[in-house]
């Protein structure tokens, strides 16, 4: 499914988000960086599809990056990538999954996932590899499409939620060509845990929150948070 999208991908998010995707994705970075205070980092993007994550971090803290990874399990994307990050010396792209990082432990300050926590096939396991791969200290940040556990009758959420269940799979295949990704989108998050009980979910397997929200529409969800045993 994502290999036949790669190459309208960015288009289609573009489009489809109506430019929001940039704005959510900077403040991903940015309030991730915000707990990280030393230099010489080591970064992971997991599900880093087109490499939007990681050129965002080195246009805006690269004086402080030093590796940069990006870990997608479709390789159409990840070709993407590799075309559209600017610094080929500094920034590496995988062929892996979540649930078998290919790294040592404690290898990466931050661990990013936007809009790929999701798509995970064991989310438990893919959270201890994640939590294995990060230093003491260490910084895992989920950008992710999460319905609120409440108010969900709200106006705002309501229209948001609305466009995304009726015009955004008709859109998505007008753009791609390609129905079942956007019918998928959908459902996806129907199925998806509530923001509540996600960050249950990473509290009891080890993370401390350091701050979750809801960006705009509400059901754009953001949860920072460091592990909170030495594993």
């Amino acid at each position: 499914m994502w290999r036949e999208i790669a190459n309208s991908y960015d288009i289609a998010n573009e489009l489809i988000s109506l430019g929001l995707h940039r704005f959510w994705k900077k403040i991903m970075v940015k309030n991730t960086f915000k707990y990280l205070v030393s230099t010489r980092l080591s970064v992971l993007d997991i599900a880093c599809g087109t490499g939007d994550i990681l050129c965002e971090i080195y246009n805006n803290y690269r004086e402080k990056v030093e590796i940069y990874v990006g870990l997608d399990p479709e390789e159409e994307m990840l070709k993407k990538a590799i075309k559209k990050c600017p610094n080929k010396s500094q920034i590496f792209f995988v062929k892996g999954k979540a649930e078998n990082l290919p790294f040592k432990n404690r290898k990466f300050n931050a661990i990013f996932c936007s809009f790929g926590v999701r798509n995970f096939s064991y989310r438990a396991k893919a959270f201890r590899e994640i939590k294995k791969a990060l230093k003491i200290g260490g910084i895992f940040t989920i950008l992710e499409f999460s319905l609120p556990c409440k108010n969900m009758s709200s106006l705002i959420n309501s229209l948001a939620w609305k466009y995304t269940e009726i015009l955004i799979p008709p859109l998505g295949y007008l753009i791609t060509h390609h129905k079942e990704a956007y019918d998928y989108l959908v459902t996806s998050i129907e199925k998806f845990p509530c923001q509540k009980e996600l960050e249950k979910e990473l509290k009891q397997l080890g993370f401390k929150i350091l701050e979750s929200k809801p960006l705009f529409p509400p059901f754009v969800f953001l949860c920072v948070m460091t592990k909170t045993v030495s594993i």
